[in-house]
């Protein structure tokens, strides 16, 4: 997924039950860097001129809160590149 998102030059489209944009994609033992995570790849992309839409899922706060909300919020507030939207199926 992340050789795709670096490798994108007009649109990227994905969707999701749970997001968790602030995971480490990349590790090297102990070290962590910012730029390894995955809100900081799609915001590098995105301010390249790369549009990404996501579509995740509503929580239904019956079972678990999957923080939709909170993450629309977070990563629109990324880039106007970053459309979010959230459904209910």
């Amino acid at each position: 997924m992340i050789e795709r998102i670096q490798d994108a030059t007009h649109h990227v489209y994905m969707s999701f039950w749970i997001m968790v944009p602030t995971i480490y994609v990349f590790r090297d033992g102990e070290h962590r860097n910012k730029e390894d995570r995955l809100d900081y790849i799609i915001k590098k992309k995105a301010d390249e001129g790369v549009k990404f839409y996501f579509l995740l899922w509503d929580e239904t706060n019956l079972l678990m809160n999957n923080m939709s909300k909170m993450n629309k919020q977070f990563l629109e507030g990324l880039s106007p590149n970053i459309k979010y939207v959230i459904t209910i199926l």
